[in-house]
Parts: structure tokens; C-alpha cells; sequence
């Protein structure tokens, strides 16, 4: 987790390739033709790991939390990164945290960003809610609201079709 205060589990070596054991866990991926994701890495991380991914044949390759807290992707970034082959995921959650929620130390997304965001490139993009705790609505709830918002924020039907429905199934293989 490149510039975090916390320690993550390292993806990149000293002199910033990606480390041996991740390389292998994406030719194990590759030939099982399972999906390779980022995790909480970094932009710099990502695009890092990404060119590996490509470079190997991963399939298969995600970049989660694109519009994260910690840090945002740049509309360059997400072209690069689709450019390599990779996926976006946009997670809803930062709509709803901040201010009279549970995580009220957070800054709250507005939904007119997070819009922006997913207009880049859905047809390699895709929305999770990233809900299921406790302190949040049902992730059932949080996804209609997240549909909701979209729409109400300039975002196609059709879009929203490819976000969260046709897109998650192909990368699932369920088309």
C-alpha cells in the first residue's frame, strides 16, 4: 500500500518489479484462467502489476477500488490500465460513508463523482457495493441505491446494464 501510513502486504521488490511469489500467483491464474485482482494497491502498483499481468497472459486481470478513499485513479491511469487488459471496478461504498454514518471520519463521495467515474470506460468496468458489514445497509439495498444514483446522475441504462450486470457475468464466465 504505496504512501499508507500502514504496512500492506508488499506486491513490488526494492528496485520496484513485481516480487517473484506474486508473478507466480499470476501464472498459476493465467492457466487456470482464474481472475487476477489488485486488492488495496496502489495506482503506481497496479499499473505495475497490470503490465506483468499482460505480459504473462493473465486473461483475466482487475483493478479493484478505482475511486477509492485512499487514493483515486487518474483518468489516465484507468486508460492505461485498460489499455494492458485490465478491468476497473468503482465501489460504492465511499457514497456512503462520512458524516452521520458509522465511518464519520471519512470523506463522502457525492454521486455525481462517482457517476463520472464509471462513464470512463464501462465496457471494461464494472460497480460492487464492497458492502456486507454490519454497520452498512444489505448489500441488496446498497446496490439498488447505487443503480439509483447512477441513473439520477447521467449514467445509460445500457451502461448500467454493462456495470453491474453483463460485465461481472463475463468475467465470471456466466454469459
Amino acid at each position: 500500500m504505496q504512501g499508507q501510513k500502514r504496512r500492506g502486504i508488499p506486491v513490488l521488490d526494492k528496485d520496484g518489479g513485481v516480487l517473484p511469489e506474486v508473478v507466480r500467483v499470476m501464472e498459476i491464474w493465467a492457466q487456470a484462467g482464474i481472475i487476477f485482482t489488485t486488492g488495496h494497491s496502489s495506482p503506481h502498483e497496479s499499473l505495475i502489476m497490470a503490465r506483468k499481468a499482460k505480459e504473462i497472459g493473465v486473461a483475466k486481470f482487475v483493478v479493484t477500488h478505482a475511486n477509492s478513499l485512499i487514493w483515486k485513479l487518474s483518468l489516465g491511469e484507468i486508460e492505461k490500465l485498460v489499455e494492458l487488459g485490465a478491468f476497473i471496478e468503482y465501489s460504492y461504498l465511499p457514497c456512503l460513508w462520512g458524516p452521520g454514518t458509522k465511518l464519520y471520519g471519512f470523506e463522502r463521495m457525492a454521486g455525481a463523482e462517482f457517476a463520472s467515474f464509471v462513464k470512463i470506460v464501462p465496457e471494461r468496468s464494472f460497480v460492487s457495493t464492497d458492502l456486507g458489514q454490519s454497520r452498512f445497509p444489505n448489500p441488496l439495498v446498497g446496490m439498488r441505491n447505487c443503480i439509483e444514483s447512477m441513473l439520477e446522475n447521467g449514467v445509460s441504462e445500457g451502461d448500467v446494464n454493462l456495470l453491474v450486470r453483463r460485465n461481472p457475468a463475463m468475467l465470471l464466465g456466466l454469459n
